[in-house]
């Protein structure tokens, strides 16, 4: 994004998004530093330290972990360990795998160096 679009957006944002923006910018280095630091962290842990470090609700964090946790491009996975669940750095870039209960199970399409994904090979003749 250029810094014209940028300054455009900021001059469209209402005060409260701006700092909700801020917040959100700030939390995803938090987070990944702990995690790069410390492996892991309890995904209820992570939402109360959070809450409690930038003053924002454990709703609202939670909404940052989803976004920061999907499965397209995300960085961080959250796996279920009986019953706990965790938060993770995201090791599986290709090819691209899902969490179920416990199993991997490989995508059947593949990402390139840029994360995008590979078209399948055309196979008809």
């Amino acid at each position: 994004m250029t810094k014209a679009k940028i300054m455009y957006k900021q001059a469209q944002c209402s005060g409260e998004l701006m700092v909700t923006i801020a917040v959100e910018d700030k939390f995803r280095e938090w987070i990944m530093d702990i995690l790069e630091t410390e492996g892991g962290i309890d995904y209820t842990e992570a939402e109360d330290a959070g809450a409690e470090e930038f003053g924002i609700s454990q709703q609202t964090i939670g909404k940052y972990l989803k976004k920061m946790s999907n499965k397209r491009n995300g960085k961080i996975q959250r796996i279920d360990d009986n019953g706990n669940s965790i938060l993770m750095l995201r090791t599986d870039t290709t090819p691209e795998t899902t969490q179920y209960e416990g199993t991997t199970q490989p995508c059947a399409r593949q990402r390139n160096a840029q994360g995008k994904f590979i078209p399948k090979e055309d196979k008809t003749p």
